[in-house]
Parts: structure tokens; C-alpha cells; sequence
């Protein structure tokens, strides 16, 4: 009889033993050889993901609800743009902790330390000085202390195993990943602003203020318009020119410099192909993304405030906050072929700098992070419990983003 009740027990307990460790496997959302990303881990990348992306937006959680099409809302929108680079993200970084040991680095006692202080000192501010207060406030948020500090982690291996790949500020990035880069992901086009609606006043405080123009000067801009148009991109020299007559022999920057109400970037601007998000915002950057070189389009233009300030329609003045935008006149684009080696430039200096290596460097560092998952014995698993948790589930991470990105924190 004893024997029966202790093998009884021995099988409940072995449950008991068995069932954390098969609870913990349903909750990895990665997994490659010993390296894992359970689902808090996941759910809390995916929070800060999410903040990140809306704050560069412009957009909140609670404008995720709202329709950026007919029957298409924000949150949909956002699903179909960012997931894919979202998953990208988190297999690089579960990929990246195999790399960072199979090359032998190494995280000093001292460096490991700091970034569990650095944790730790957040969750007891956030938490009220309890890590059960941090949990508490995190369960909301899919994480908990456990995943924070996990995440931070993993996050310095990923950046020690940059700085060892590409060195500091990516110094070690060749000439050739640099072109390579350039000519697969860049495009290079012209824009030229006429402005028909309105004309644009600053008061001595900064404030903007825009007052729409007579019918007669619209009528004006808008000929204007068309007299650059053929001019300045159909280049149709036997048109007969009604308002540039006596100026044919002038040259472009001094066409641009006179009648361009953006006086930047005359011989055109360099921008990384545009993602989809971006074009859904800009007139501009869908326009050229979409031409072929050479080609022209004229396409509506909008302008943003800089700050608060009036508009006026029909005489009667409205205010206007930062950040919104309204139509403004029209541009002319025109896609241009890619310079050879334009990042070398000096003069393309405000569209290649830093930002243009870290690109190259995470493009090529994503390219040896699958030359080594191919070289790997070990297989890369993902889980179906990925397809039920969507950015709609998640919410942004209000927690620690400010800790992060504090320049972001007054906007």
C-alpha cells in the first residue's frame, strides 16, 4: 500500500516538476539552439516597438481606432506596415546572443552589473520601491521585471556584437557595403513647391500665421506654375512663354532661387526608398518613389506648421496647432538618376551622415546574422502562439520609453 501512495506522489510531483518546464516551452515565441524569447520578453519588445513607431507618427493608442482609409483603421494599417520589421527585430536579437558567444565575447562582471542596476533602479521608481509594485503596474503591459531585465540583457550582447562587427560609429563599414547600400535602397528626385494658396507671415514672437492669397494672385502662381513646369522638367524650349519670356536664358538655381517656395536642395534631394508608411503621409515621397527616372509628376502640396499659429479661409482666422498640415499650392517632382557614390559628396552631406552608416551597418549586420543561422547546426524555431498576439493586444509602453528616448518626452 505504501509503495502505491509513493509512486502516487512520485507522479504528482514529477507533474508538478513537469508542468513549469511545459508551461515555459508553450510560452517561447523564439527559439534557436539554447536561446530563447519567451512571450513576456516578446510582448515587451513589441510595447516599446509600438510607442517608438507612434511617436515618430505622431499618433497615440487611442488613434489606432480611428479610420485612415474607409474600412481601413490605423490599427489594421499598422499590423500590415510594422509587423514584419517588428519580427525581424526579435529574430536578430535571439540570433544575435548564439552569434555574440559562438565569436567568444564577453560581458564583464562589472558591465552586467550595470545593466541589472540600471533596470533594477527603473522598476523601483516605477514600482513605488517594490519590484511586486513594478509587476503590478507591468502585467498590464504583458511583462514583468523578470522580462525587463532579461530584454536588457540581450539588447547590450546585441550591441557589443555591432560595436565588435562594424566598430565604433561603425567605422569598420567598407566603401563597398556603403555603395552597395546606396544603390539598392536610395532614390534621388526634384521637387519644386509653387505656393497658390496662401502667403505666409511671421510675427516677431515666432508665430506663423497664413493668409490666402486674391484670386488674382492665385491666377498669377498658378500660370506661373505651369510656365515652370514645361521649363523646368518638360524642358519644351519652343513652348511660348507668357511670364518667363525674357528669362529663357536663365539658369535653374536662378529659376529656383526666384519662383521655388522651398529654396533647399536645388539639384534635388537623396532619401531612403520610402516605406509605405511614409508615402501614405507625403504626396512628395510616393510621387518619386513610384517614377521611373526622368519622369514628372505634379502632385498636391502640404505644408506643416512648425508651430502654432492661424490660418485664414474665407476671412475668418483659425487657429492651427504644431504638426498639422494643410494644402498649400502644388509640387513638381521629378525622379532623378542616382549619382555614383553621392554619399561621398560633401555637398550630399544632410542626407549621408551618421544615420546612413547605421543603416548600412544593420543591413549588413541582418546579412550575417543569416549567413550564420545557414552556417548553424542549430535550427531557428518560431511558435504559432506568434499569430494570436497582435500590436492591437499589446499596448504601447508608456513604462520605461521616456527612461530611453527622453528627448521624446515633452512631445
Amino acid at each position: 500500500m505504501k509503495k502505491t501512495v509513493l509512486r502516487t506522489l512520485c507522479v504528482i510531483i514529477c507533474i508538478i516538476l513537469i508542468l513549469p518546464l511545459f508551461s515555459s516551452c508553450k510560452k517561447k515565441m523564439y527559439e534557436y539552439g539554447d536561446y530563447t524569447i519567451n512571450e513576456k520578453e516578446y510582448r515587451y519588445l513589441m510595447g516599446m516597438y509600438k510607442k517608438k513607431t507612434l511617436t515618430n507618427l505622431g499618433l497615440s493608442e487611442s488613434d489606432l481606432d480611428s479610420e485612415i482609409s474607409p474600412g481601413l483603421t490605423y490599427s489594421e494599417h499598422f499590423e500590415n506596415v510594422y509587423r514584419a520589421d517588428f519580427e525581424q527585430g526579435v529574430l536578430s536579437l535571439v540570433v544575435s546572443q548564439a552569434m555574440f558567444d559562438e565569436l567568444g565575447l564577453s560581458m564583464t562582471e562589472e558591465e552586467e552589473n550595470n545593466i541589472i542596476n540600471a533596470a533594477n533602479s527603473l522598476i523601483l521608481a516605477l514600482g513605488g520601491g517594490s519590484e511586486l509594485g513594478f509587476n503590478n503596474i507591468a502585467k498590464e503591459y504583458g511583462f514583468d521585471a523578470k522580462a525587463l531585465r532579461s530584454v536588457y540583457l540581450m539588447q547590450a550582447k546585441e550591441s557589443m556584437l555591432i560595436d565588435h562587427l562594424y566598430g565604433d560609429d561603425y567605422s569598420n563599414v567598407t566603401d563597398e557595403e556603403k555603395s552597395t547600400f546606396y544603390e539598392e535602397n536610395y532614390i534621388h528626385f526634384q521637387v519644386f513647391v509653387v505656393n497658390t494658396v496662401y502667403k505666409k507671415y511671421v510675427s516677431p514672437s515666432g508665430e506663423e500665421s497664413f493668409v490666402g492669397l486674391t484670386d488674382s494672385q492665385k491666377e498669377y502662381k498658378e500660370r506661373l506654375a505651369e510656365e515652370l513646369k514645361k521649363l523646368l522638367v518638360d524642358k519644351d524650349m519652343e513652348y511660348s512663354y507668357a511670364i518667363l519670356a525674357d528669362k529663357t536664358d536663365w539658369t535653374y538655381e536662378m529659376l529656383w532661387e526666384e519662383y521655388s517656395d522651398d529654396k533647399e536642395f536645388s539639384q534635388g534631394v537623396y532619401f531612403l526608398t520610402p516605406t509605405v508608411a511614409q508615402m501614405m503621409n507625403s504626396n512628395t515621397l510616393s510621387a518619386a518613389s513610384s517614377m521611373e527616372e526622368g519622369e514628372c509628376k505634379q502632385v498636391v502640396a502640404k505644408l506643416y506648421f512648425e508651430k502654432s499659429g492661424a490660418i485664414e479661409i474665407d476671412g475668418e482666422y483659425y487657429a492651427v496647432d504644431k504638426g498639422e498640415a494643410f494644402e498649400y499650392g502644388f509640387s513638381i517632382v521629378k525622379r532623378l538618376p542616382l549619382e555614383e557614390n553621392a554619399f561621398m559628396l560633401e555637398e550630399n552631406e544632410d542626407f549621408f551622415g551618421s544615420l546612413f552608416l547605421a543603416n548600412v551597418a544593420q543591413e549588413s549586420y541582418y546579412t550575417a546574422l543569416d549567413e550564420f543561422v545557414e552556417d548553424s547546426y542549430a535550427t531557428l524555431k518560431s511558435y504559432d502562439r506568434r499569430e494570436d498576439i497582435s500590436f492591437s493586444d499589446v499596448l504601447a509602453n508608456e513604462l520605461d520609453y521616456i527612461y530611453l528616448y527622453p528627448e521624446n518626452e515633452e512631445e
